[in-house]
């Protein structure tokens, strides 16, 4: 790297720092007059001063961080970030190390793990050397390899100061959902009643206050007085005196038995919505009114989306959280109680359209409840981390809670230096908001979504993040018996795809290319599977055919198929000409819309274009060969 790289450079364009200088000006980057130092003496005058290699070393790792990593980080994570290296290279100064000679020596690590705990940000410690072990080919070295990652990640005293946010076991993750749904789903099928009981009681609280009188407790009593009925006999007529009777304290089921009951309905939707997206607290506070669209896929069907803001890592007013037809529910009903609010007949006016336009997610502010509307000015601040779970007490059996022995195992496998003091066999899970964002990640890596499409949903920076939520260097293990079943099954469809090249089905791209013949004629109906176990015969889908190379393809996945043409290895799917008919028409609809500004999204469509167009033609000429043969 050149000395002369410019670095940072002030609003006037005038270059403040060089890569060869001992420190960086980084006051740009930040805002404020911040110092990035490398060769300063650690940590006082008598240490020895960081020098030569481990200058280098230091340098390089951060301009990784700022630039080739390839993701967006706030100043607040970058500076995190400066310090872990920093501790880094004071723990190699300190005790004559090489940070390229730490993956050699194993029994440093606990050490290494030591000099890390004084770290501020501690949350970020695994993640970034994990991100580094991924970056190792673009650094040109590797620090730490993936068994010290793990040994650092399980370090006792980095994990007094920072514990990863755990992820709910499977049984008690659905126990909840099931009871939120239940919950969600009850309210809205009740709803017409609810709204009339909640009508009611705006009714009768308005009335005793313009009339001087106290307010008072709304009991069967002045209920039966003022209407005729009572009202646990108005709850028992509309069918709703079971839901309301868990909330209400004893055997009291009044007013506040009733509000009870609607805040409970907000904060079961509030835990179908982070469930069911992942999204972060900060990124729930800020939904509105008609949040949800629906699109219609060839595909999948009713596809539905949440539309809302991300601030987290780059801002996005138009972000969007893939879901399902589950949150629906859950939006619907915290839209149609803010719409309850909306007509309470002391909301002030400048207060009413947050009422009508915001998605409030806080306890229920009762028309006929003093309300301090100044807290609606604090409402996009998230107080508080842990689940208070007082909220739905009564309409969950704490006992669905309990960790057992195969639950404490399972959250130990994605959280291996979980809170011994909080969570453990025979305690109740404790609950905070951010487990449900990283529990969905953990389920979604699970059953087979991509990191890269994760890391789309949870909104993060990049890919390392995200593989830490879902791995911390562990594994969920597979059942040996699942293993085999698995792999027996896919040896069987792919012993009857391969029995399938030799058919008109499949058409090669290169013509004249007879690899499928010379596969099918080097494996019998014996030595077939034999072949395949072993590895030596490959048939991988492609979005528009089959690839046949039996080493991984180095230019993409499924979807890539810019690279086929001219590889013999290709195989165009005459039973896929419907979709590269449809991908066509996309493409053709993308180009038009293009403007003079988008020459490379032009250039990238044209490429697209060319692409499925071989497939295409490969498809016609298969047809031909068979209307000749026939």
């Amino acid at each position: 790297m050149s000395d002369d790289l410019a670095i940072s450079m002030n609003s006037q364009g005038k270059i403040l720092s060089r890569h060869g200088d001992p420190s960086w000006d980084m006051s740009p980057f930040f805002g404020y007059s911040n110092i990035w130092k490398f060769d300063s003496r650690i940590p006082a005058d008598t240490s020895p001063q960081i020098r030569g290699e481990l200058i280098a070393i230091f340098k390089r790792l951060m301009l990784w961080a700022m630039y080739a990593k390839g993701e967006s980080y706030s100043p607040s994570t970058l500076q995190a970030y400066y310090w872990l290296v920093w501790h880094l290279i004071r723990f190699c100064c300190t005790n004559a190390l090489s940070p390229l000679s730490l993956k050699e020596n194993l029994s440093c690590i606990s050490l290494l793990g030591e000099s890390l705990s004084s770290v501020k940000s501690l949350g970020k410690t695994a993640e970034f050397f994990h991100s580094v072990y991924l970056g190792r080919e673009i650094l040109g070295f590797t620090i730490l390899t993936l068994p010290q990652l793990e040994t650092l990640a399980s370090n006792g005293k980095l994990g007094e100061g920072y514990r990863q946010t755990a992820c709910i076991p499977e049984r008690i993750f659905f126990a909840i959902f099931d009871k939120s749904f239940d919950i969600v789903s009850n309210f809205l099928k009740n709803y017409d009643s609810v709204r009339d009981m909640h009508d009611l009681c705006v009714e009768f609280k308005t009335e005793a206050r313009q009339s001087g009188e106290a307010a008072g407790q709304l009991n069967d009593e002045s209920f039966s007085e003022k209407y005729g009925f009572s009202f646990t006999e108005y709850l028992e007529g509309n069918g709703l005196m079971q839901v309301i009777r868990p909330c209400a304290l004893g055997n009291k089921v009044n007013l506040m038995a009733f509000n009870s009951y609607l805040s409970r309905v907000r904060f079961a939707a509030k835990i179908l919505i982070f469930a069911l997206t992942g999204m972060r607290r900060g990124e729930l506070l800020q939904l509105r009114f008609g949040c949800l669209s629906k699109h219609e896929d060839p595909k999948f069907g009713e596809v539905f989306f949440v539309n809302g803001v991300t601030t987290k890592t780059q801002r996005n007013p138009n972000a969007s959280w893939i879901s399902s037809a589950d949150v629906e529910l859950a939006i619907n009903a915290v839209e149609r109680l803010d719409q309850m609010l909306a007509y309470r007949p002391d909301l002030p006016k400048k207060y009413q359209q947050i009422f009508k336009t915001e998605l409030l997610f806080g306890s229920y502010p009762a028309p006929w409840n003093p309300f301090d509307f100044e807290k609606l000015e604090k409402r996009g601040i998230v107080r508080g981390y842990n689940i208070q779970m007082l909220p739905l007490k009564g309409l969950f059996d704490e006992e669905e809670f309990r960790i057992t022995s195969a639950d404490f195992e399972q959250a130990l496998r994605l959280t291996p230096n979980l809170d011994r003091k909080i969570f453990g066999v025979g305690k109740i899970w404790a609950f905070n908001w951010h487990q449900f964002r990283r529990t969905f990640i953990c389920m979604g890596l699970d059953k087979g979504v991509s990191v890269a499409a994760m890391s789309w949903q949870a909104k993060h920076g990049g890919a390392a993040i995200t593989e830490y939520y879902g791995k911390n260097y562990f594994r969920m293990p597979v059942p040996k018996s699942i293993t085999k079943e698995f792999l027996e099954e896919q040896a069987n469809l792919l012993e009857l795809t391969i029995k399938e090249l030799s058919s008109d089905r499949y058409v090669p791209l290169v013509d004249k290319n007879r690899i499928a013949e010379r596969v099918i004629s080097e494996s019998d109906e014996k030595g077939m599977r034999e072949l395949i176990q072993n590895g030596q015969i490959s048939a991988r889908r492609t979005a528009l055919g089959l690839c046949l190379n039996r080493e991984p393809c180095p230019f993409g996945g499924w979807d890539h198929i810019a690279d086929c043409d001219g590889c013999i290895h290709a195989r165009a799917d005459r039973a896929m000409k419907p979709r590269a008919d449809a991908m066509l028409s996309l493409i053709d609809a993308d180009l038009a819309a293009c403007g003079p500004a988008d020459d490379l999204l032009r250039q990238s469509l044209d490429a697209q274009q060319a692409a499925v167009l071989v497939f295409r033609r490969a498809m016609e000429r298969g047809e031909h060969g068979q209307n000749r043969q026939a």
